[in-house]
């Protein structure tokens, strides 16, 4: 089982700006210097941490970089 700490640790090797938080009932990314809130894809919507792996976690994160590129 993985925590959120480690997600983030992991996901800011690739992308050091990227920082995964939960809501209710989702999670989502932010950005400390990139515009992620006018995406369309910026929330996952899992109930819990570990319904995706940390793989999964990543490639979430690697999309909305890839929107992120897409939109500038």
């Amino acid at each position: 089982m993985y925590k959120l700490k480690t997600i983030n640790k992991k996901i800011q090797e690739l992308h050091p700006t990227f920082e995964l938080h939960k809501g209710r009932g989702y999670f989502y990314f932010s950005s400390t210097d990139e515009i992620v809130h006018g995406l369309d894809h910026t929330s996952v919507y899992v109930y819990k941490l570990n319904d995706l792996t940390l793989e999964q976690w990543i490639e979430e994160a690697n999309k909305i970089k890839d929107k992120i590129r897409e939109s500038n």
